[in-house]
C-alpha cells in the first residue's frame, strides 16, 4: 500500500522551546484507474468488469452505455463489493445488466472523502469476431506446404481456412485459436496444412467464429506456386563450340501480354559461331519429349533484318499467337529452348503468362 501524504507541525512555546509533532493525514481524490476487461470483442451478455485496484479508493462508479451514447448502468459499488478493499486484489463486478449484440462503452472512477478521482474509459464490442487481416503468402511461393498466416483478432475461438485455385477449393480447414498459435486473440496466426498445393494460381482467405457465430471473411490474398518453374524440362547440351544462353525470359518470369501487349524471347551465344537455322521451341506443361504432344517449334534462318543471326535471335510473341499453337498447361507454366542446327543448346527454361 502506498504511503498517504503528511503535514507535520512544530509548536514554539514562551522563552523555551516545546516541540510538538502532529501528524495530520491529508486526502486525496483517486488517482486514474487501470481498467482490464471486457475489451475488443467479447460474447457473454453479462461480462464481468475488472480493473486494477486505485490506492485511496473506498468506493468505485461504473458507467456503461452504447456507442450512442445510451446509458445502460451508472451504479457506486464499494471496494469492498468489488473485492479489492485491500487494494492488492482484482476489482471485479457482474452487473445483471445485459447486453445485446452491439459496441459498447464503460467508464470508471474511484472515490473516497476526498471526492471523485480521474475517470478512465475503454470500448468494447459483443458479437461476432471481426475479419482478419492476413500476412502470407503473398506472390510468388516456391513450397508446395505453405505456411499462412494472418493477424489474431479479438473474441476468437476458431479460424476457417480457404484456398483454392480456379478448378476449386483445395483447403477448408478449421483450427482453434491454440492450433494457430494465437490463444491470447494477438499476434499472428499461423497453420501449416499438410495438402501439397499443385504449382499454379492460388488464392486464401481466413474467418474467425465463436460462440455467437461466424465472422466475416478477410480480404482475399493471392500467391503463384512457381515449384515447377524450378524445373527443366529440357537439360543442356551444349557442343561443338555452340554457346547459347537463354536471356529473356529468365526462370520463372511472368511475360505480360494483356490488351494486345508482346513479348520478345531473346537468346545469345556471347560471340560464338553456331550454325542456323534456329530451332525456337515452345511448351506446355506437362509435354512429351517422345512424342513431341503439348510442344511447338519453328526455324529461323539468319535474317538480320529480322534480328536472327548466327550469334543469337528475338523471336515476339503475343496472347493470340500462343493461344494458336495450342499448347496447354496445368499449372501456368511453360517450357521454352532455342536449338541450334547441330543440336547445341542450353537446358530450357520456364515462364508463365499474364493474359
Amino acid at each position: 500500500m502506498k504511503q498517504r501524504p503528511y503535514l507535520f507541525f512544530n509548536l514554539w512555546i514562551g522563552a523555551g522551546l516545546l516541540v510538538l509533532n502532529a501528524a495530520v493525514v491529508v486526502a486525496a481524490v483517486p488517482g486514474l484507474p487501470v481498467l482490464l476487461s471486457p475489451s475488443g470483442t467479447i460474447t457473454l451478455a453479462k461480462p464481468g468488469y475488472k480493473w486494477q485496484p486505485v490506492v485511496g479508493s473506498t468506493d468505485y462508479k461504473l458507467v456503461v452505455s452504447t456507442a450512442a451514447g445510451a446509458l445502460l448502468l451508472n451504479q457506486t459499488y464499494t471496494a469492498a463489493q468489488a473485492h479489492c478493499a485491500n487494494e492488492a486484489d482484482i476489482c471485479t463486478v457482474t452487473p445483471p445488466t445485459t447486453l445485446a449484440i452491439g459496441k459498447y462503452t464503460w467508464k470508471l472512477r474511484g472515490k473516497n472523502s476526498a471526492g471523485y478521482g480521474q475517470q478512465a474509459s475503454k470500448s468494447f464490442r459483443r458479437g461476432v469476431p471481426s475479419a482478419p487481416a492476413l500476412v502470407a503468402p503473398v506472390g510468388d511461393i516456391t513450397i508446395a506446404t505453405p505456411t499462412y498466416r494472418w493477424n489474431a483478432v479479438s473474441g476468437a475461438a476458431q479460424y476457417n481456412l480457404n484456398v483454392r485455385t480456379s478448378a476449386g477449393t483445395v483447403i477448408d480447414q478449421w483450427y482453434g485459436t491454440t492450433q494457430a498459435g494465437c490463444p491470447l486473440g494477438t499476434g499472428v496466426c499461423s497453420v501449416t496444412p499438410g495438402t501439397a498445393l499443385k504449382s499454379t494460381a492460388h488464392e486464401w482467405k481466413v474467418r474467425a467464429k465463436n460462440v455467437l457465430g461466424n465472422g466475416a471473411w478477410s480480404a482475399v490474398k493471392a500467391f503463384n506456386n512457381v515449384t515447377g518453374c524450378n524445373v527443366a524440362l529440357v537439360p543442356d547440351n551444349t557442343s561443338g563450340g555452340c554457346y547459347v544462353r537463354l536471356v529473356e525470359p529468365a526462370a520463372c518470369t511472368e511475360i505480360d501480354l494483356t490488351n494486345g501487349k508482346t513479348y520478345l524471347f531473346g537468346w545469345t551465344t556471347d560471340g560464338s559461331y553456331c550454325e542456323t537455322p534456329w530451332r525456337f521451341y515452345i511448351a506446355g506443361n506437362p509435354a512429351n519429349l517422345v512424342t513431341g504432344e503439348n510442344i511447338y517449334w519453328k526455324d529461323f534462318s539468319t535474317d538480320s533484318s529480322a534480328g536472327i543471326s548466327h550469334t543469337g535471335g528475338l523471336v515476339r510473341l503475343s496472347a493470340a499467337a500462343l493461344d494458336s499453337l495450342g499448347l496447354t498447361s496445368d499449372n501456368g507454366v511453360y517450357h521454352w529452348v532455342v536449338v541450334s542446327w547441330f543440336g547445341s543448346h542450353p537446358a530450357s527454361q520456364t515462364f508463365r503468362v499474364k493474359k
